[in-house]
């Protein structure tokens, strides 16, 4: 979560290509941009449910909403 505000301080926008690596510290398994991927499947998977099961709950939707998260 850290990594996404710290994006959106240099770039003023939470849409982080896949792709994207921040720093020395990126592996494969820990891009930024597969974090925020990851992050919009779960709301979806939310949205579906109705907040039911699922990897996302409404206190981390609260904090990305909180940050201008971009859902889509």
């Amino acid at each position: 979560f850290e990594r996404l505000v710290a994006f959106k301080d240099k770039f003023n926008h939470t849409r982080v290509p896949a792709k994207y690596t921040d720093d020395k510290e990126d592996s494969d398994l820990s891009h930024l941009g597969t974090w925020v991927k990851h992050q919009r499947e779960e709301y979806l998977i939310y949205q579906k449910r109705k907040g039911k099961a699922g990897a996302l709950n409404p206190t981390r939707i609260a904090k990305l909403n909180k940050i201008g998260f971009e859902w889509s």
